[in-house]
């Protein structure tokens, strides 16, 4: 489409993240709150002096009401749909509980969270308008860390850790500012799960979240939506934006589907005008057809069948005969980095037989990669593969 004289810009990270929009748009209201609009920073002031020009706006979420300016014309093209949780339907965090989540669900909630803390020094931390550069840089790096843990075990790209530096860069003065704010969840001084948010009136957008994989068994990233929404409530904070992409998790949390639209805005009807509006429907009906139908994801495990071997090493162990009284023990330090693979065998041993961390030794035997998990009434003998 390079003959077309065409602006794109990504209208919900320019709002959440950069804190701007166009002069093109106003935001009037939101749908659930009935909220008036705060405006952010205009850019593009000169923005309407081109009238030959095509304005795209992409990934505008509907449950905003914008007004375009007088004398432009404003086509929306479907483009995906995204999840949100709204919490003005109720006045608590338990009532929303309720509402929401089946028994089945309350319940492994519940002792998802009664295991984490009986089996660790859990605290949580919501950083909002303060938090010293010494921390926001070293949750940062965890952060990222975890991030690129996680997609390298999906073996797949992630728009976040490619524009890591800019989110490092520019997110610690969103957070004193109280635009952005992020969630921890600490384990003694470790931190085990974050949530980086971004804030617009009385909405938060959980942009970036992620746990450490060696807690996979305790449902952090559940624990932690569910801490976001307990300090909605708290805080005046009526909708909880999970942004775009069909999870497991949105469709538990979320009782809110909307759409992301694009909006193009032109000053006259012309043919390059109807070319660039038929593209943009036929694009995203074609991306939204391979979607529904899988084939992305075919695409994907294909392309991570043939890459797997090669990037990935993802550690596996089973459980041996424990009948023997085994006698050449050598205990061990699984902080230590080298014996870092044992947590997860060791998290997930906590977690089967409710024990404190500090109640737990670990032995590595006088034989290959075979170790020892021992409570203080149960032990068990594992081998890594």
């Amino acid at each position: 489409m390079s003959f077309i004289k065409l602006h794109k810009e990504n209208f919900y990270e320019n709002l959440f993240e950069r804190k701007k929009i166009s002069s093109l748009l106003q935001i009037v209201s939101n749908k659930y709150s009935n909220e008036k609009s705060t405006p952010y920073n205009l850019f593009g002031k000169n923005i309407i002096s081109d009238l030959d020009c095509i304005y795209s706006f992409e990934l505008v979420p509907d449950y905003l009401n914008i007004k375009t300016n007088e004398g432009f014309i404003e086509k929306k093209v479907f483009q995906k749909h995204g999840f949100a949780i709204n919490l003005s339907q109720h006045t608590s965090l338990e009532n929303f509980i309720a509402a929401q989540l089946k028994s089945n669900y309350k319940k492994n909630l519940s002792r998802s969270i009664k295991k984490l803390e009986t089996c660790f020094n859990i605290t949580y931390k919501f950083y909002y308008g303060n938090i010293t550069k010494d921390d926001y840089n070293n949750y940062m790096n965890s952060l990222h860390q975890m991030l690129i843990a996680r997609f390298d075990e999906r073996n797949d790209r992630n728009k976040v850790l490619e524009n890591w530096e800019y989110y490092l860069n520019n997110t610690y003065e969103l957070i004193i500012q109280k635009k952005a704010s992020l969630f921890v969840v600490l384990s003694d001084k470790d931190s085990i799960g974050f949530s980086l948010n971004y804030h617009y009136n009385s909405i938060l957008y959980s942009a970036i979240a992620s746990y450490n994989l060696s807690y996979s068994k305790f449902s952090v990233g559940n624990i932690i939506i569910y801490k976001l929404i307990d300090w909605c409530y708290l805080n005046q904070v009526v909708f909880l934006d999970m942004g775009y992409g069909d999870l497991s998790h949105k469709r538990l949390w979320c009782n809110i589907t909307y759409n992301f639209n694009n909006y193009i805005i032109y000053k006259s009807e012309n043919i390059l005008t109807f070319i660039y509006r038929t593209f943009t429907k036929i694009k995203f009906k074609t991306i939204n057809y391979l979607i529904k139908k899988n084939i992305n994801r075919t695409y994907r495990n294909l392309k991570n069948y043939t890459l797997r071997k090669k990037k990935l090493k993802v550690l596996a162990y089973h459980i041996l005969n424990n009948d023997s009284v085994e006698t050449d023990l050598c205990p061990i330090n699984m902080n230590d980095d080298k014996y870092k693979f044992i947590k997860k065998p060791v998290y997930e041993f906590l977690y089967s037989n409710n024990v404190h961390i500090n109640n737990v030794q670990v032995f590595a035997l006088d034989k290959e990669n075979i170790y020892i998990i021992k409570g203080a009434k149960n032990q068990i003998k594992i081998k890594i593969d």
